[in-house]
């Protein structure tokens, strides 16, 4: 994934700002959803209130 980035962003500047936005918006949506799974299985769990 990270050599396509590159190879994209050394080709075309717009699109590839645009290209790392949406990757970057993509894995931080992908760290609050795991957040929240994690916190969620802590709570059924029973390690938190």
């Amino acid at each position: 994934m990270t050599n396509f980035g590159l190879f994209f962003f050394s080709y075309d500047s717009a699109g590839a700002s645009f290209f790392w936005v949406k990757l970057i918006y993509r894995n931080l949506l992908d760290l609050v959803h795991s957040k929240f799974a994690i916190l969620s299985f802590l709570k059924s769990d029973g390690r938190l209130p």
